[in-house]
């Protein structure tokens, strides 16, 4: 309901009555009301003193020229009754719950009206609102009828509902009588075809005021809300309910991003697409992809067999913002095979420091990779040179295969910097990517408890000149396999290039005594007398 004041619609009023058609009109003034649809750009004043401008799919209430109100959300300023007001006119109305939506979503504007009729309302309503509002008005202020005018193009009737009584039953899970059922039915205004207590189905006439009301789940919720939810006995199930298996795969994943995550990574989503020019530029175009038969751009136009180039494109943006940073991404690459697409779940991970000296991205990166798969559980990790040919995007000096129990689970490298400035990136960027599944394969799913040894370690340097061809991952493997179970650890804590000088520190360590001089002194013999021998190198005394 919305009342008007005539006299600011029409000018003076006439002695002569109003004539009623399909619009308000008085002879003198020809007043009017028509509603229709806001010219583009239009301006409206409004009670509350908001301007707005409209567009042509807002609706709006006039007097022919000039807008009245806001159809569905508020009235307007300059036609709204005052304390001198002596002649009104009143709108009862019902107006489209999708337009006045989104009337009031576009221009924000929420009002008591727009709460209501954008939940839709029961046009019949506007009727019996409009004649109880007339009673009032001659009750209360001596007011005087001088007509009406009823414009409703498609009126709306009583549907039926078809209502399985069994159903009632089964949805419930308590039996109700189909006696209960259509008296509480009744109680609602909605009328049924119910006979005999043997009726088995009714054909119920909703009334349009209930335009919640489309299902027969729809009647049995108010069957079920009218006679009591709490009144219905709780129920044993039928049949034990196995919990559901955990999907070991999505547990480990999960649990790799919390570990990257605490290791200052971030997760990046990327779309599984990328383009020709990607695959290209990454150097693996010679992979068979599958094409997309209309992709929503040429950037999108292959399914992807690897992560490097979206990550790649993370990195180009990112370092617009940030000097540094850790991103990783888990997902989907596809293969095909024999014409199906071959699903593997890859990680890769992608490093950028701000000051980068002597590859320091490189070994940073390889650090933070061996502290994941420390976390998991992995403690023999081996980083062998590729026995395939170096990949295109990869630095061919800064690259390794990265082996667990002899099983290659993935490979780390430096971005070749060409393939970094076709992306122009000016840093540089180091990555490693690991299937895993095969990760998974090989972490152990079970932790073996080691007590703290109660017995001493014994610490000793090893400093050696070694040839260009010698690398250190071949030193490590010759102090364990010579230094046995005594080794406990080996770690390089000094490097230095003119000469390709090392220096390495060797743990020594028994489980079940304390190791004596002479002891430790013949293993570090045969350790020295081994690298000496296989590897050719120059140990310093």
């Amino acid at each position: 309901l919305h009342a008007f004041d005539f006299s600011k619609i029409s000018g003076e009023i006439s002695n002569s009555k109003l004539q009623i058609s399909n619009k308000i009109q008085n002879p003198k003034s020809k007043c009017q009301i028509i509603v229709r649809r806001a010219k583009d750009k239009e301006r409206i004043t409004l009670l509350d003193d908001s301007q707005l401008e409209l567009n042509n799919s807002d609706l709006l209430i006039t007097n022919g020229e000039t807008p009245l109100a806001l159809a569905g959300i508020m009235g307007g300023k300059n036609s709204g009754i005052d304390e001198t007001t002596k002649t009104i006119v009143l709108e009862s109305a019902s107006f489209n719950a999708i337009n006045t939506r989104r009337t009031r979503a576009r221009l924000n504007l929420k009002t008591d009206a727009s709460d209501r009729f954008e939940k839709d309302l029961d046009p019949n309503l506007t009727e019996k609102a409009m004649t109880r509002l007339i009673e009032i008005l001659e009750h209360t202020a001596n007011a005087k009828l001088e007509g009406v005018t009823d414009i409703y193009p498609k009126k709306i009737k009583a549907w039926k509902v078809k209502l399985d009584l069994e159903y009632v039953n089964s949805l419930l899970g308590e039996k109700v009588s189909p006696r209960d059922s259509v008296r509480i039915l009744s109680l609602l205004g909605i009328n049924t075809n119910y006979k005999t207590q043997n009726t088995k189905h009714l054909n119920c006439e909703i009334p349009t005021f209930r335009v919640d009301l489309k299902t027969q789940e729809d009647l049995i919720e108010e069957i079920g809300r009218i006679r009591g939810y709490e009144k219905i006995v709780p129920q044993l199930l039928l049949e034990a309910v196995e919990p559901s298996h955990i999907n070991e795969q999505i547990f480990f994943e999960r649990k790799v991003k919390n570990i990257l995550a605490n290791l200052g990574c971030d997760e990046m989503y990327n779309y599984s697409f990328y383009s020709k020019r990607d695959a290209e530029i990454c150097g693996i175009d010679n992979i068979k992809h599958y094409v997309l038969a209309n992709p929503i751009s040429p950037e999108q136009a292959l399914l992807r067999a690897s992560i490097l180039p979206n990550i790649l494109k993370n990195i180009r943006e990112n370092i617009k913002h940030f000097e540094s940073f850790n991103i990783f991404e888990i997902g989907r690459v596809y293969y095909p095979n024999n014409n199906q697409p071959e699903e593997k779940r890859m990680l890769m991970v992608a490093k950028v420091m701000e000051k980068d000296k002597e590859a320091e991205t490189f070994y940073a990166l390889k650090g933070a990779m061996e502290d994941l798969l420390e976390s998991l559980g992995v403690r023999k990790i081996n980083f062998n040179s590729l026995d395939i040919q170096c990949p295109r995007a990869a630095h061919p000096g800064r690259v390794a295969e990265i082996k667990i129990n002899n099983e290659n689970i993935g490979i780390i490298f430096e971005i070749n910097p060409q393939v970094l400035a076709k992306y122009k990136i000016t840093c540089r960027v180091a990555v490693f990517g690991i299937d895993t599944e095969k990760l998974l394969a090989v972490v152990p799913q079970e932790k073996t408890y080691q007590p703290i040894n109660r017995f001493p370690s014994v610490t000793r340097d090893v400093s050696m000149i070694i040839t260009e061809d010698v690398t250190y991952f071949e030193i490590e493997s010759l102090v364990k396999k010579y230094g046995g179970e005594l080794v406990d650890s080996v770690a390089l804590f000094d490097y230095f290039k003119a000469k390709k000088s090392l220096a390495i520190r060797i743990t020594l360590n028994a489980k079940d005594r304390t190791l004596e001089s002479t002891e430790v002194e013949e293993v570090m013999e045969k350790i020295a007398m081994s690298l000496e021998k296989e590897l050719k190198i120059e140990i310093r005394k």
